[in-house]
C-alpha cells in the first residue's frame, strides 16, 4: 500500500522522517567519527614528516619515529574506520579515538623533545576533536 502525504503526518507512522528524528542525530555523530578518521589521516601525513624531520636535531632516530607514528596511525585509522562502517557502540568508538589520539600525541611529544616539542600543540587540537565530536563540554577528557 503506497505511503501519503497524510499517512506520514499522522503520529503512528514510523516513516524514516520520524525513524531519523527519533536517532538524535546519531548519523550525524557517525560522520564526525568517519571525518575525524579522514582528518587524523591528512594531518598525519602532512604534520608527521614535517615536524619529525625538519627539526634542526633531526638524525636517524627520527626516521624511526617517523615510521612508527605512520604505521600507528594507518592501523588505528583502519580499525577505526572499521568501527564506524559497522555501527556499534558510538560512545565507546568516540571515546577510544580520543583516548588514542592523547596516547598518540603524548608518545610524539615525549620523542620529540617533551615540552618543548612542536607536537605538544596537538593537545589542543585533541581537546576540541573531544569536545565537537565526542560532545564533552570544556575537555573534561583530555
Amino acid at each position: 500500500m503506497p505511503v501519503t502525504a497524510l499517512d506520514v503526518m499522522r503520529p503512528g507512522h514510523e516513516g524514516p522522517e520520524r525513524r531519523r528524528a527519533a536517532l538524535g542525530g546519531a548519523g550525524d555523530r557517525w560522520q564526525g567519527l568517519r571525518t575525524l578518521t579522514r582528518v587524523r589521516l591528512l594531518v598525519a601525513s602532512l604534520a608527521l614528516p614535517i615536524g619529525v624531520l625538519f627539526r634542526p636535531e633531526a638524525g636517524e632516530a627520527a626516521w624511526w619515529v617517523l615510521g612508527w607514528a605512520l604505521l600507528a596511525v594507518g592501523l588505528l585509522s583502519v580499525l577505526f574506520w572499521l568501527g564506524v562502517r559497522l555501527k556499534r557502540g558510538l560512545g565507546v568508538q568516540t571515546y577510544f579515538q580520543i583516548t588514542s589520539d592523547l596516547t598518540l600525541v603524548t608518545w610524539l611529544s615525549a620523542r620529540t623533545g617533551g615540552r618543548d616539542s612542536q607536537f605538544v600543540l596537538f593537545f589542543a587540537l585533541v581537546v576540541l576533536t573531544g569536545g565537537l565530536v565526542g560532545r564533552l563540554a570544556g575537555g573534561v577528557f583530555a
